[in-house]
């Protein structure tokens, strides 16, 4: 027979289970999505549901099994949330972080007003940012690259969920060709963590989520940065506008660079909501 509990018993439960891996409010918010996905409730229905109606623990057990492996929830039901948006997620490509939304929620803010804007996202993954973009800017033509197949697979049917067109390209970020395009806007989230930095990192990231599209060499932190500014220097329109989320390390050297450039002015560093370096921006001047 089914072990039927209420919602809120099978919320605390989950919950509980999951204290000694991830905090009180992750292990509360992992425990919300879990149930939301596996019984289509909303969030105060969870907590407040009556207890005349009972649910089937079973149907979560498998998942939290995974979850006490330090699986990523996100991968567990296939989907993220960014942005207001839904994505299908798997490891092939990061996890959207609210980071992440900062950054797409600045690129929006400084050019809502404008249209027919053309965009390329470099090292797009789940291309929740192209596809945040394409949804909220006006009638904006955007490009989106990615070095993986398996990546650029997901991304694709995330435009087509999300009703958005993107045109999606393979490439690798070291190799992008200089063919002559002009953009309006270059965006990245490149990979940014150095390998030192392993040793700090969570296992439901370092065990899960694709190394390439994580890490950087330790004596070659801003490989990326330094490619795709060159890249930028040929195909970004003057007055176009440069934004790279950053590892909060390495603000000041991401700023740096773009100084020792004679095509690059009103470089900014901008904070994130947790008061942490996170997004560096840069307008394309002529020489």
């Amino acid at each position: 027979m089914l072990n039927k509990m209420t919602s809120k018993d099978i919320f605390n439960k989950v919950k509980s289970s999951l204290a000694n891996i991830y905090s009180t409010s992750e292990a509360s918010n992992i425990a919300l999505l879990l149930l939301e996905h596996t019984f289509q409730l909303k969030k105060q229905d969870i907590i407040l549901q009556q207890a005349s109606v009972l649910y089937d623990y079973e149907l979560v057990e498998d998942a939290l099994a995974r979850l006490q492996q330090h699986e990523p929830i996100q991968y567990i039901l296939g989907e993220a949330h960014f942005f207001g948006l839904d994505f299908a997620v798997s490891p092939a490509v990061l996890i959207p972080r609210p980071e992440t939304e900062e950054l797409v929620r600045l690129i929006i803010d400084e050019n809502e007003n404008r249209e027919d804007l053309k965009i390329l996202d470099i090292g797009t993954g789940s291309g929740c940012i192209a596809i945040s973009l394409a949804k909220m800017l006006k009638k904006p033509a955007i490009f989106a690259i990615d070095i993986s197949q398996d990546a650029l697979q997901i991304a694709r049917k995330n435009a087509k969920t999300n009703h958005t067109k993107v045109h999606f390209h393979q490439s690798d970020i070291l190799e992008v060709p200089h063919d002559g395009t002009v953009y309006d806007i270059i965006v990245s989230n490149p990979p940014y963590i150095a390998l030192a930095e392993k040793a700090f990192m969570q296992a439901n990231v370092l065990d899960f989520e694709p190394t390439q599209a994580l890490f950087v060499p330790d004596d070659n932190s801003l490989l990326f940065y330094e490619k795709i500014t060159l890249f930028a220097q040929n195909n970004l329109g003057e007055g176009g506008k440069l934004y790279f989320e950053i590892n909060e390390r390495f603000g000041n050297e991401v700023v740096d660079l773009l100084k020792t450039s004679a095509y690059f002015a009103e470089i900014q560093l901008v904070q994130d909501l947790q008061g942490k370096d996170r997004i560096v921006t840069a307008t394309r001047q002529a020489k």
